[in-house]
């Protein structure tokens, strides 16, 4: 791989981590309500989806106490959403819930945010800034807090089954905790990392039906979960880099040069693009994380966030270990380029140097004048060939003794 590919591999990272700000020129000069407006216009234009809208009701236990629940008016339906009139159908059914308020609801909204009807967020007194936040396309982290609910905003890796570590993808995630409801939306993007916790709202025994700040908290941890999930393949991936093109051993010789290099070095800097997004996530998200931690006074979930936390830092320092590696790879990899510029010109000078003795006798019998001493003799030609020899022999032997060549 030459300097032209790597600075290219350089311009995609910041194409990457730009985007945010790319993204602010559709919204120049546009007040929130003005870019929401624009954001659903074309509504009936989007073709057929495929989501879904989960509806959970159920009530808070103590897990310390034996409480049947099984005569509780507990509540579990599934939306399938394929077109605008199924979320219109949904609508409906929110508008006819009894939000009652010894029960806890869980809303899980997967499909495309911009779908999502004004009239949902109307209902819930949900203000038109964090309306411009869930509708946009951007990729950030945020928390914001309000009178009578509070607004999260993350990012999450798109679940696949053959995950590429030089290939993530990753998916915008808003949650809306007002009151006794928590709201879950997410882009619509095929596949998800939530399974777990379908599984676990589905038992009777669970935390997670003790109150919606162990939800909140289950969520954010499947999510750092995940993140750790990645890192560990991503370390896999390195150590198998490392195992098979035995970078350190053979970087200083031409067997490097001889192993797909450039593929070698592409894949190392997809990864470490893939590496910072999930580092400059777990910097952010920590401080949300300790945000909640203050503003709970429960000491139990308190050291719930308290782990979450650890987490965290826990994928700060893999990212910062992952990083150190990548950095002296490629650092030690450019050094071994300039190393083979330097090799390649200094060959080129001695090369120079040799045949300027050579050059400078060729150009003296190569000039047009009649009377030259040498021209009439019989073994001129020979003899100004052999002294030609001669000097290159001896450059060549000096440069050897000095230990240039």
């Amino acid at each position: 791989m030459n300097r032209k590919k790597i600075n290219l591999s350089n311009t995609i990272l910041i194409r990457k981590s730009f985007k945010f700000l790319r993204n602010r020129e559709n919204k120049v000069g546009k007040l929130a309500n003005e870019y929401i407006a624009e954001k659903i216009k074309n509504l009936n234009e989007v073709p057929s989806i495929d989501g879904i809208i989960e509806f959970y009701k159920f009530y808070p236990i103590n897990l310390n106490d034996q409480v049947n629940q099984e005569n509780l008016d507990e509540l579990y339906k599934v939306f399938e959403i394929r077109n605008n009139d199924d979320i219109i159908a949904f609508l409906n059914f929110f508008k006819s819930v009894n939000f009652d308020k010894s029960a806890l609801f869980f809303i899980n909204m997967d499909f495309p945010v911009k779908m999502i009807p004004l009239e949902f967020f109307n209902l819930l007194n949900i203000d038109s800034l964090i309306i411009e936040d869930i509708l946009s396309e951007d990729k950030y982290i945020k928390a914001d807090f309000f009178r009578d609910y509070m607004f999260f905003s993350f990012i999450m890796p798109v679940d696949v089954k053959n995950l590429s570590v030089e290939n993530l993808s990753f998916e915008q995630l808003s949650i809306i905790f007002k009151d006794n409801i928590l709201i879950l939306i997410q882009e619509g993007i095929k596949g998800d990392i939530f399974d777990i916790i379908r599984i676990k709202l589905n038992k009777k025994d669970t935390i997670l039906k003790k109150s919606l700040d162990y939800l909140l908290y289950y969520i954010i941890d499947v999510i750092v979960d995940k993140f750790l999930v990645i890192l560990e393949k991503i370390e896999e991936e390195v150590y198998k880099i490392e195992e098979v093109y035995k970078i350190e051993e053979n970087l200083f010789n031409n067997k490097f040069f001889n192993l797909s290099n450039d593929l070698v070095i592409g894949k190392i800097y997809n990864i470490k693009r893939n590496m910072i997004l999930i580092r400059n996530f777990s910097l952010k998200m920590l401080e949300i994380i300790k945000l909640l931690k203050a503003n709970y006074s429960d000491e139990r979930i308190q050291n719930y966030y308290k782990d979450l936390i650890d987490h965290n830092y826990r994928l700060i320092d893999v990212t910062d270990n992952l990083e150190h590696i990548f950095n002296n790879i490629l650092n030690l990899y450019i050094s071994h380029l300039n190393y083979r510029q330097n090799d390649i010109m200094r060959i080129l000078t001695i090369v120079n140097t040799i045949f300027v003795p050579v050059i400078f006798i060729a150009s003296i019998y190569g000039m047009n004048f009649e009377y030259m001493p040498e021209l009439k003799w019989k073994y001129g030609y020979y003899f100004t060939l052999f002294i030609m020899l001669i000097i290159i022999i001896i450059s060549i032997i000096y440069f050897k003794k000095k230990k240039i060549l």
